[in-house]
């Protein structure tokens, strides 16, 4: 019924090493039924896109978490000890270590910049998911929430064509 993301304290290998078992957020295993849990006026907003704004992020990153979840990742989310930044979901793919960014709105992605730009923390390039087209700057993914389902195979293609 839900899908379970971890808080890592750190974003090293193994990830099973650095799981916070008390910090952890629940997501439904099909976005439908978060939305069957809406009130009737909370699902009225929803429908007629009045105040959708409200719940986009609640509702994206559970699409997010269904998708990973259905390509078989494991969950786990960062957030450092000053609060100070906080990644949707991180990923591993081989032996790299990806932050995934889930925005609904068209706002910056300080917490995967602040990640990407500090050389003590071995991550080369992160994904942000948003409405925006496909896109790459050097080290940030920037992809359409639609194509989540595709994540694992664009790994694998882009992983072979760096060593092609």
């Amino acid at each position: 019924m839900v899908n379970i993301s971890y808080c890592l304290n750190e974003c090293a290998f193994p990830f099973s090493a650095y799981e916070d078992y008390t910090n952890y957020r629940m997501y439904y295993s099909d976005t439908s039924l978060l939305m069957a849990t809406l009130d009737d006026e909370s699902k009225k907003d929803v429908r007629i896109n009045r105040n959708f704004r409200i719940y986009s992020g609640a509702i994206y990153e559970n699409l997010v978490a269904e998708a990973l979840t259905k390509l078989g990742y494991s969950l786990y989310f960062y957030r450092n000890k000053e609060s100070t930044i906080e990644l949707d979901f991180i990923i591993r793919v081989k032996n790299e270590i990806i932050p995934i960014e889930v925005k609904a709105n068209r706002g910056r992605s300080r917490s995967l910049n602040t990640i990407l730009e500090n050389p003590s923390i071995p991550i080369h390039y992160g994904v942000k998911l948003t409405h925006n087209n496909i896109g790459f700057d050097g080290s940030k993914f920037t992809i359409p929430y639609f194509l989540t389902f595709l994540k694992k195979r664009f790994f694998d293609e882009y992983d072979e064509i760096q060593y092609e």
